[in-house]
């Protein structure tokens, strides 16, 4: 949710300086359009660009662009969670990193978990302690919730509480950082070893 409160301070500004017509433009120009697969019974499934989406809600904003990357309408509900899954374009773990069924998944944006690790790994990216590379690479399916997953198994070493992250996110950031720089860190994808862009 930090990164989700990051980006919609973003959209307010952008938002308050233009009119609805150039925001959605604004949106358009920028890339950020969210791909949905329709699945059974005409539903939308949005399968990246979640932290746009729920900052979009967030600020109030009902209207966005999507693009249809796939229509599964008439499949059966079985046949649709395993092309999903098997297409990479559902990531079936909770907030902890614990496996989930597909009726685990919330029915709406505004349902969506906090799971600090994953800002944790959304502020190391930005700060050059990975990066993401070929995204036809099968290394790269969930980039960040991987190096989240590493975050969460090693956090002890950092001394900071779990639950205090949200609330000191820098210094929780740095130490991040540090860790997604361990040597025992290298096998994961786009690894760099850096604790800073510069």
């Amino acid at each position: 949710m930090a990164e989700v409160r990051i980006k919609a301070e973003k959209l307010k500004d952008e938002i308050q300086r233009r009119s609805e017509h150039d925001f959605l433009k604004y949106l358009l120009k920028h890339n950020k359009e969210e791909p949905v697969v329709i699945g059974p019974g005409g539903i939308f499934y949005i399968t990246d660009h979640h932290h746009l989406a729920r900052a979009l809600y967030n600020v109030g904003e009902s209207t966005t662009y999507c693009t249809i990357v796939d229509n599964l309408s008439d499949a059966k509900p079985d046949d649709f969670w395993k092309h999903m899954e098997d297409n990479n374009e559902v990531y079936l773990k909770d907030q902890s990193g614990n496996r989930m069924t597909p009726h685990d998944l919330p029915a709406s944006l505004k349902d969506l978990s906090n799971d600090p690790f994953r800002s944790l790994a959304g502020a190391v990216r930005e700060s050059c302690g990975f990066e993401k590379g070929d995204k036809s690479s099968s290394g790269e399916d969930y980039l960040e919730f991987q190096w989240a997953n590493y975050l969460r198994a090693n956090w002890a070493q950092t001394g900071i509480a779990a639950k205090d992250i949200d609330t000191n996110f820098d210094s929780a950031t740095n130490a991040a950082l540090h860790l997604a720089a361990q040597k025992d860190a290298a096998s994961l994808p786009g690894y760099t070893g850096k604790i800073s862009c510069d």
